[in-house]
């Protein structure tokens, strides 16, 4: 093992991919830490929250230095507050912010992949003359006209004789950044330079690898670009979390994050034909380094012109999930959850309530026996916990379903009145949750009705990409159990 001056150890490469851990070094004092969007603080010093869902039990001092931090103190460089900040942080139960950054945004280089989008990056260009640009042009038809944009904007320009698609562009640029971060952005986005600030706080965070900001669609007139601009399939919501498999975040796309560059000399494995962020994302994860969502800070991400090119990107975002899966196992996972709840909702779903309620019982007293060592009133907790769980997990559930067995349900509903029940339930309920969750001001029959084409286009990808790689584990639910917690946690699944 080699350690470099980063602060981060080298640990292996892989398809040409380098693997780095984060260093040890503490958290900067001076930050301000928050639960994250669902996590809860409970009576007993109980703290619940992360991915996957846990129950921390509080010492005194412990529930003492969240109840300051939740009123708004700073953390200190105190040895016991740093080791809790710390379990709280990379645990996703609570949210670390800074106010500034402590290093200078000269510290950061933009590499832009491009292909045949010139006049997109023209644009893009005109609005980071304060930074250092690197455009890495994947032979695009006509050269020169990038060369001549380039050179009128000041960036530096590599090009690439043949195409080697957006993860070889990516890893060609990082190649000539000298700056210890590198933020890559799509040609075909629309970014306020000024906001890297934003994203380079976070970096104060050592364990923090990657940074990405929120993407929306850009502006349109059509009720498409309407839905677009809500509903994004880039777009990840309005909640800050970290980015990791199951969580309420499970990926940033690579339209525009933030890294360290000490992350390794290559990033994106090019054997990827697509999905190479996610699997960027799920090895950084694996590793122990943070992926840190902001939705603070905005980026525009141009939608397809046209609805065949719009339902094909959707298809070609379910086809990555093959290859995930064979690099990523059950973090490709389409669902997860309990045995029984996710039994509960299927079975409810197929028109027998008594037989799902039977289930939700086992999975509340299965919970109420992990609870017991930790609190008084375990089954209390656990039917609070149960309830404040099942309304959530109802829309992701259907969306779930929707997004993998679309074009199954699709084919049942034709001769099963159940499953044609299930398909009807399940897509009424995931696209009214959207349009409730986006707060979209589309109207609600149009808003559904580009929601369900949305998924069934991204659930018949995922059966494409099976088919083709002879890989079915992307379609396989992941059943979560307890698993053995480290030092002063206890794993509680919902």
């Amino acid at each position: 093992m080699v350690w470099n001056n980063a602060g981060v150890s080298l640990v292996a490469q892989d398809r040409a991919v380098s693997w780095v851990r984060p260093g040890d070094a503490p958290l900067p004092p001076g930050c301000t830490l928050a639960l994250s969007p669902q996590s809860r603080l409970l009576d007993e010093g109980l703290l619940v929250g992360g991915t996957p869902l846990r129950v921390l039990k509080l010492s005194d001092p412990g529930a003492d230095m969240v109840s300051r931090w939740r009123n708004g103190e700073p953390l200190s460089d105190s040895p016991s507050e740093q080791r809790l900040a710390r379990q709280v942080i990379s645990s996703g139960v609570m949210l670390a912010t800074w106010e500034e950054s402590l290093a200078p945004l000269s510290q950061v280089s933009v590499v832009i992949p491009h292909r045949n989008r010139t006049t997109a990056l023209d644009a893009l260009l005109g609005s980071l003359h304060a930074h250092k640009v690197i455009v890495v042009d994947d032979a695009s038809d006509n050269p020169a006209a990038v060369a001549t944009v380039c050179a009128e904007h000041g960036a530096q320009l590599i090009v690439r004789s043949a195409q080697g698609g957006p993860g070889a562009t990516r890893n060609e640029g990082l190649a000539h950044v000298t700056t210890p971060f590198v933020f890559f952005l799509d040609s075909d986005c629309t970014f306020d330079a000024t906001q890297l600030a934003v994203l380079l706080a976070h970096m104060n965070d050592p364990h923090v690898g990657v940074v990405a900001p929120r993407v929306i669609g850009s502006q349109g007139s059509s009720k498409r670009a309407h839905f677009e601009r809500d509903a994004s399939p880039l777009d990840l919501g309005g909640q800050p979390a970290l980015a990791r498999p199951g969580g309420l975040v499970g990926f940033v796309p690579a339209a525009g994050i933030l890294c360290r560059t000490a992350l390794g000399p290559t990033l994106f494995d090019e054997s990827l034909d697509g999905g190479e962020d996610v699997d960027l994302i799920w090895r950084l994860n694996s590793l122990g380094w943070l992926t840190r969502y902001e939705p603070g800070v905005v980026l525009e991400h141009a939608m397809r012109a046209s609805l065949v090119d719009w339902i094909g990107q959707r298809r070609f975002y379910g086809a990555t999930a093959a290859e995930l899966e064979a690099r990523h196992g059950e973090a490709a996972a389409p669902l997860r959850g309990s045995p029984w709840t996710l039994a509960a909702w299927g079975l409810i779903g197929l028109g027998h309530p008594a037989s799902g309620l039977v289930s939700l019982g086992v999975g509340i007293e299965s919970l109420r026996k992990r609870l017991t060592p930790l609190t008084e009133r375990p089954g209390p907790l656990a039917w609070e916990l149960t309830q404040a769980t099942l309304l959530d997990q109802l829309p992701r559930l259907a969306r779930s379903l929707v997004r993998t067995y679309g074009p199954f349900l699709v084919i049942g509903a034709l001769f099963s009145p159940r499953l044609r029940r299930l398909a009807t339930l399940s897509y009424l309920v995931a696209g009214i949750d959207r349009w409730r969750s986006t707060k979209s001001d589309l109207d609600l029959a149009s808003f559904v009705a580009y929601a369900t084409l949305d998924d069934l286009s991204y659930g018949i990808g995922v059966l494409e990409g099976g088919i083709k790689t002879r890989r079915l584990g992307a379609l396989l639910p992941h059943i979560v159990r307890a698993v053995p917690a480290p030092r002063g946690r206890t794993p509680v699944s919902r």
